[in-house]
């Protein structure tokens, strides 16, 4: 029966995740086509769709009670809780999905690919902790930790990167700059 009730505080997150996937897909069908778009609009993605999943999230939070249990059942009980442990890491993760899929347009996708590892790797680690301790809120908040992190790197990765492209864009400026004064 927990495991029904984590089940559904996960599906809850993903339905929740809707809006900042459909963000994603769209914004890596502009970035396919012409990567510039991707640099020029990410911040701006980013924020709609962390504000739009916020938003979404606290509706959903702010549902009282007695309507998810006349919805799920009374066995559901602690899905309303769970939900609100997994809150931080859905919108961290929704943030992040815009960077992800800017990644898989730009073929980066081994940033991707970095960020799920350690995110398995940290969930492993924060499961083993917390789940003995803390039943399913413990398997809620060590997905919401998960989350976070990868997160985390996923934004670290993509300011690094932003530094590379600035750093090869003045190579380039200064290179044609002193070309073209040798002409």
């Amino acid at each position: 029966a927990l495991l029904g009730v984590f089940s559904l505080a996960i599906s809850l997150a993903e339905a929740v995740w809707m809006f900042s996937r459909s963000i994603s897909i769209i914004h890596h069908s502009e970035v396919s086509r012409e990567e510039k778009m991707g640099l020029k609009n990410n911040k701006k993605l980013i924020k709609v769709s962390f504000w739009g999943t916020a938003a979404i999230l606290f509706i959903a939070l702010l549902l009282p009670d007695s309507l998810y249990l006349s919805v799920f059942g009374d066995e559901f009980r602690e899905v309303k809780s769970l939900f609100f442990l997994l809150g931080p890491g859905i919108i961290a993760l929704s943030g992040a999905r815009v960077i992800s899929h800017y990644f898989s347009a730009i073929k980066k996708v081994h940033f991707n690919t970095m960020s799920s590892a350690m995110g398995s790797i940290i969930i492993i680690m924060c499961s083993l902790i917390l789940v003995p301790r803390m039943g399913i809120h413990g398997a809620a908040l060590a997905n919401c930790i998960s989350w976070m992190s990868s997160a985390l790197i996923i934004f670290i990765q993509y300011r690094n990167l932003k530094k590379i492209i600035q750093v090869v864009y003045l190579i380039s400026v200064n290179i044609f700059t002193f070309l073209t004064f040798l002409h």
